[in-house]
């Protein structure tokens, strides 16, 4: 396992910012109501637009990018379906296809031109639940593009958060799971957690990059002293004992995209730290479940 040095964690910091060098843009394909709604729903007024969100016409599909993700208004008279998915399919960005709620024929007809079931999504925009349903889902479809989406388009902000976060926390709860040798996965799980809390930052429209790494290294050194300590406590235990170890990996992440909310919400200045008392309430209820899963 390589060690946490400066070059590493300046290397992250590189990555992040070099990914966000070709801006994202979300595509909604249709003329219709459905189409219309989405729109609204995703944060495009009558008056103003942001600039990662697109409406798009025979032109637009033509020219799609693949940091694109394409949203089609199935059921729409103005969405010609299959053009859409053989766009996105050629341009080999993210689709999603927001389906009439209850409509089964709108179903059969998104699969029938190519779409996959975990693009489609029934979804009607008046409503609170529904809109944001469909938000999660083009958070998901967006993977490593949500951030640069949502630093954009607030109203994806949350969904992207959310997927971002229990993505990494997935992958180091995997991580402390599978390196045995104690202390070992810390380089490993830290800088994932420093990719997030960057991530983080983009998707809320913050210029990140190296400049910006000792200030958010002061973000997570409650999170990364508390999870040393959790795995002192834990100590080794030979029954299940991956389980835990991989629980505290998986706690400590999800208490630092906590932290780093607060962090880019209240503005980076005022240095919003974790709260000790949220992380280590997390941290015990998330082992506790992982000890009854190995008993």
């Amino acid at each position: 396992m390589a060690k946490l040095n400066a070059s590493a964690v300046y290397k992250v910091a590189k990555q992040v910012r070099a990914s966000v060098g070709v801006p994202a843009r979300l595509v909604v394909a249709g003329a219709g109501p459905g189409a219309s709604a989405l729109v609204t729903t995703i944060g495009g007024g009558a008056q103003s637009r942001p600039s990662g969100l697109i409406v798009a016409d025979a032109e637009s599909l033509s020219v799609l990018r693949k940091d694109d993700v394409v949203v089609a208004a199935a059921g729409d008279a103005g969405t010609d379906l299959s053009a859409t998915v053989a766009a996105a399919r050629r341009a080999r960005c993210g689709l999603v296809v927001a389906l009439p709620v209850g409509d089964a024929s709108a179903v059969a007809v998104a699969r029938r031109v190519g779409a996959y079931a975990d693009e489609l999504v029934e979804v009607d925009p008046r409503s609170a639940e529904g809109g944001a349903r469909f938000l999660e889902v083009v958070a998901r479809v967006a993977g490593p593009r949500g951030p640069a989406l949502a630093g954009d388009l607030p109203a994806l902000r949350p969904a992207v958060v959310r997927s971002l976060v229990r993505r990494v926390a997935a992958q180091n709860a995997a991580v402390g799971a599978v390196v045995f040798l104690p202390g070992a996965d810390m380089p490993a799980m830290t800088l994932n957690q420093l990719r997030m809390v960057l991530q983080i930052g983009v998707a809320y429209g913050e210029n990140v990059g190296p400049e910006r790494v000792p200030e958010v290294l002061t973000v997570m050194a409650a999170a990364l002293g508390l999870r040393t300590a959790a795995r002192q406590a834990l100590g080794i235990v030979p029954v299940g004992g991956w389980a835990l170890k991989g629980a505290v990996g998986y706690a400590g992440t999800l208490a630092l995209g906590e932290a780093a909310v607060k962090y880019y919400e209240t503005g980076m200045a005022q240095r919003v730290p974790a709260d000790p008392v949220r992380v280590k309430g997390l941290l015990k209820h998330i082992v506790a479940q992982r000890k009854r899963s190995v008993d």
